[in-house]
């Protein structure tokens, strides 16, 4: 992946106007030094997100969402941030150049050459699809395929929308039109979209290589290659602005093999991170939150005929992690339409990892009677069937649970039903049980007490010992020369339950979900929504005004002094803080847009909105008065203190109560420690209640 030099990232931030950009998707109109229009991040009816010019941000007043021209871009078309960079620098007029980057074994990898390699491909690609846009309409050439398109019962607007071709049933129908057109040949070969031949007594399969593509073959002529499609509808693959980056061709003679010929991986195409039609489904997804995941190119097409445009394809792949972090910047739910055949539960089998590992409600449906989409939405009541089954589809686990409650229930013996479970559960344990959230775990570990009739406190103590198995046998991989342990393994000490065990491990105690194991709370609600408060105070002055980070506050020290990161109490104050804390330590220049690039470059767009909010907050407190900024920072920072000194009482006094039954000098330490507790406490909610 080609990277780029911070400076060339602040040129391209500093090249573009946000209220442009802004503009070109929202009506602005100018409200005193601002711009407001209609928030498009939630139902607004009243314009509620200002465009700041002279920030160089977005900010909604009733969302919170907050950016700079990178986080408008990859929030609102939900690009990545190397996508957005690229995106702005083209709309600028830039050109980027790669800076130097090393392998794994220290060799500089040439990054001019590789980002000459993307732009060939582009460039090829976007040929190629002229090319096979224009056969489709040839009157001879493309007749097979329009017949095909038109059996399906395509129309003309949905093959232009999906920008449908054909590729000639000839080895070199591209290649000669690459040659005619003098069109560069090395980017054809390295979108693996036509293939080089093998040179004369290679004892080649028909005197053809396949070869690697990718940018490390050599220069070669267009005729001493072939075309990779031949005969097959073509679909342009492309990237979420619409641009193609590989070709899936379906075969148009039943002899043909296989069914579905998609481009090699290339510098622009990977295969298990890319979604066929989300370029025309985002807008759709984003706005109902959920996305509904077929298998093959026709599917999207006959759904989105339809009027169902939240649809779109994997490549022949099962969904992977790649899928769910491209899907989960704009659903919350993705619903998965499978066959009921065997390739179907194994696909939905793999749907159960991404279920486990991301942060992404996964569902299951299998359309009834056995329909593709096609099919069903081509009935008088196609589109209500679809929704129901859309509804009613369960999540990736039950839907695989109750397939393994049918093996069980129908299982001949004990010893049967105890080898399904537990095959189950290592299954669950290999997929990521141990990274699961405690909703989730508390589901798992439910449904399986159900199938074995044991306690929740079993179920943890057998899946503790199927990770302790999983851990000591991946040990056992990676050492293989380690001797095993001569000492026999029993079975588990749980009745009725055999398997893979370390039984003589001790069994652990399993941790309440409602959090009831711990004995003291430190901090109250109402506590910490003053001492977040205070944080977000503290980060706000900052981005106004950096140079308060070496101001001395009222006891003498400087914020750099007074409030290390550590001290932060809330997670996303700590990590914001952190950036600032690092940024202002070493000199560097802050400002707000600055630090919403750094934010939008690590996709952390909760601190991006979090810095917008803060930064307003302090703006209006301050009223432009730096003397008001530094007396809301001074009082912030105390507030953080005093949290941090009543935090350390408390754990002196906890260590000092243990031992004070024994000792009448530790009991009365024990005693003063308190009474400053319960004073410091005091003084701290009676502010919090103030600022509440």
């Amino acid at each position: 992946m080609v990277a780029f030099h911070d400076d060339q990232v602040r040129q391209v931030q500093d090249a573009t106007d946000i209220v442009a950009l802004v503009g070109e998707h929202v009506t602005l109109k100018p409200k005193g030094k601002e711009y407001v229009g209609l928030c498009p991040f939630h139902d607004d009816k009243n314009p509620s997100m200002c465009v700041v010019p002279n920030k160089q941000i977005f900010h909604c007043f009733v969302c919170n969402t907050s950016g700079n021209a990178f986080g408008w871009m990859q929030k609102f078309h939900r690009m990545a941030f190397r996508e957005a960079l690229q995106h702005l620098a083209e709309r600028a007029g830039i050109t980027l150049k790669p800076r130097e980057r090393k392998s794994a074994d220290g060799q500089v990898i040439d990054e001019h050459q590789e980002a000459a390699v993307e732009q060939g491909v582009a460039g090829a690609n976007a040929q190629a699809m002229s090319f096979f846009r224009a056969l489709l309409q040839h009157e001879e050439h493309g007749r097979v395929a329009r017949e095909y398109l038109a059996d399906r019962g395509f129309t003309q607007e949905m093959i232009d929308r999906f920008q449908v071709g054909y590729a000639p049933d000839r080895w070199d129908g591209l290649v000669r039109t690459i040659a005619s057109k003098r069109w560069p040949v090395q980017g054809f070969v390295d979108a693996g979209l036509i293939t080089r031949r093998q040179a004369s007594g290679g004892g080649g399969n028909d005197g053809f290589d396949d070869g690697a593509v990718g940018g490390n073959v050599r220069p070669v002529a267009a005729d001493s290659c072939y075309d990779r499609l031949r005969h097959r509808l073509i679909f342009p693959i492309c990237d979420v602005l619409g641009r193609p980056i590989a070709f899936g061709g379906r075969k148009l003679r039943e002899e043909d093999e296989p069914k579905y010929l998609n481009s090699p991986e290339t510098v622009l195409f990977n295969k298990s991170a890319t979604l066929f039609g989300l370029n025309l489904a985002h807008g759709a997804i984003s706005k109902s939150r959920t996305a509904v995941i077929v298998e093959g190119y026709t599917d999207v097409l006959a759904c989105h005929q339809a009027g169902v445009t939240n649809v779109v394809a994997t490549l022949g792949t099962a969904l992977t992690s790649q899928h769910a972090a491209q899907l989960r910047r704009r659903a919350e739910k993705v619903v998965l339409i499978f066959d009921a055949d065997e390739a179907g539960q194994r696909a939905a089998d793999r749907a159960v990892e991404v279920f486990l590992t991301e942060p992404l409600d996964v569902h299951v449906a299998v359309l009834p009677d056995g329909q593709d989409p096609a099919e069903l939405l081509g009935q008088s009541n196609g589109l209500e069937r679809w929704q129901q089954a859309i509804d009613e589809a369960p999540d990736a686990l039950t839907y695989q649970y109750e397939r393994v409650r049918e093996r069980v229930e129908s299982a001949a013996s004990t010893i049967a039903r105890q080898r399904e479970v537990e095959g189950y559960m290592r299954q669950l344990v290999e997929l990521g049980m141990d990274r699961l959230n405690i909703s989730r775990m508390g589901f798992v570990r439910q449904r399986i007490a159900e199938l074995l009739q044991l306690t929740p406190h079993e179920v943890d103590q057998l899946f503790t010992r199927f990770m302790r198995a999983a851990q000591r046998r991946q040990r056992e991989r990676q050492s293989p020369a380690r001797t095993p342990d001569a000492s026999p393994q029993t079975a588990a000490s749980t009745p009725g339950i055999e398997g893979d065990f370390v039984a003589d491990e001790p069994l652990p105690v399993a941790v309440p979900a409602d959090g009831s194991h711990v004995e003291h709370a430190v901090t109250t609600g109402v506590e910490l929504r003053a001492l977040a408060l205070a944080e977000r105070q503290i980060i706000g002055a900052l981005l106004r005004q950096p140079e308060l980070f070496h101001e001395p506050l009222a006891q003498g020290h400087a914020i750099d002094e007074a409030l290390p990161p550590a001290m932060m109490v809330t997670a996303a104050g700590g990590r914001l803080y952190e950036r600032l804390y690092e940024h202002l330590i070493s000199g560097n220049a802050v400002t707000l847009s600055h630090v919403m690039t750094e934010l939008a470059a690590g996709d952390h767009h909760d601190l991006a909105d979090m810095a917008g909010q803060a930064e307003h907050d302090a703006e209006a407190h301050s009223l432009g008065e730096s003397a008001r900024l530094l007396e809301m920072v001074a009082s912030a920072v105390q507030r953080i203190r005093d949290h941090h000194q009543r935090h350390e009482h408390d754990v002196q006094y906890r260590s000092l109560r243990a031992d004070a039954a024994s000792d009448d000098a530790l009991a009365t330490k024990a005693l003063d420690l308190q009474r400053q507790l319960v004073l410091t406490q005091t003084n701290t909610m009676r502010i919090a209640r103030m600022d509440a």
